[in-house]
């Protein structure tokens, strides 16, 4: 009976840790799952398109995510690095800007990724942009440098313009590709670079207005400059010398200047926040432009009460709209909108 008692109770036991193993299996689970569900919770800081069914995100300067129609992978091998930026010149090949300056590249969607290359670490944390024009031109935007390679990104060389003459240091915001050899880079304080020599010359200009310059654009018809303390957009043909004002129509409206960006010649989108009684309620509205920036129209969309952050089109028919709580896709030009991807809270 003894014998009996001893095996029933440790069966109970046995059953009783099994119990409890599945339990710590399930919460487990559970947690990955919240983790993966949860992937996007900080937001997205840097994004890229590598084709239409396609987008690459960092969420919060750390992780990394190839993102498909309700569909994320998270990618874990870059040696525990936070990711700063990434870039994606076709559905193959790609690049990654680490928190450490390292870059890694990948030449099959992103499968397998390897180490290209680490910079001398200035200031960590502050990239802005990583961009190629083909397999080997590449440049990379920083808070303080500009690098440029040649050879894929093994190898990179610091090219800074010089700015000594400017009585304020502006700061980089975005870096422009312009044929086979023309680099542009708008920075705030109305200030732009170019080059057409790889970065071994620069010519630096300065638009003649004041306002705090948060977006700047390169299309056919010029240089885009948005400000976001006065609620305006100007554009110049002929690098600085003359200025137009873009949005003269809805210029009551406009309290300031979120995004420009064109997909060809003709066709350009701006995000913009509008004038609201309640200023607590941040409301955004889409403008569109089929002629190159002459006249812009309101497009109506379903995201008037999200705050739109990059919109980004491959050609006139297929683009992407990223706002703090979603992406949405479009393949008619932005007639219509779709969601992509909800960004989860």
């Amino acid at each position: 009976m003894g014998q009996l008692r001893e095996e029933h109770w440790a069966m109970v036991t046995m059953i009783k840790l099994a119990i409890i193993t599945l339990s710590l299996t399930i919460i487990g689970l559970a947690l990955t799952s919240c983790d993966q569900s949860d992937l996007l919770s900080h937001g997205v800081t840097d994004s890229s398109v590598a084709d239409a069914d396609t987008v690459w995100i960092v969420s919060n300067h750390r992780s990394l995510y190839r993102v498909r129609r309700h569909e994320e992978r998270k990618y874990e091998s870059f040696s525990n690095q936070d990711i700063n930026n990434v870039f994606f010149l076709d559905p193959n090949n790609g690049w990654v800007f680490t928190d450490d300056y390292e870059i890694w590249g990948t030449k099959d969607g992103g499968e397998e990724w390897s180490k290209l290359a680490a910079l001398p670490v200035r200031t960590k944390g502050f990239g802005r942009q990583i961009i190629f024009r083909n397999e080997n031109d590449g440049w990379i935007l920083e808070l303080q440098s500009i690098w440029h390679t040649n050879d894929g990104g093994r190898n990179w060389t610091l090219s800074n313009p010089n700015l000594q003459e400017l009585t304020t240091r502006p700061e980089p915001l975005r870096l422009f590709l312009l044929g086979t050899e023309k680099c542009v880079v708008g920075m705030t304080k109305g200030v732009w670079v170019e080059t057409d020599d790889g970065g071994e010359n620069w010519n630096v200009f300065k638009a003649p207005f004041m306002g705090d310059v948060n977006t700047v654009s390169l299309s056919y018809a010029g240089l885009w400059i948005g400000s976001s303390s006065i609620g305006q957009a100007f554009v110049t043909a002929d690098s600085g010398r003359t200025w137009h004002q873009a949005f003269a129509r809805q210029n009551e409206d406009i309290a300031g200047v979120r995004w420009i960006s064109f997909a060809d010649q003709n066709l350009g989108w701006a995000a913009v926040r509008v004038v609201n009684d309640d200023p607590s309620v941040d409301t955004t509205a889409l403008l569109r432009t089929i002629d190159g920036g002459s006249n812009w129209h309101t497009v109506d969309s379903t995201f008037d009460n999200e705050s739109i952050e990059k919109i980004v089109f491959m050609n006139s028919e297929n683009g992407f709209l990223f706002s703090k709580n979603s992406i949405y896709s479009s393949n008619d030009g932005g007639k219509k909108w779709r969601l992509f991807s909800h960004v989860k809270k």
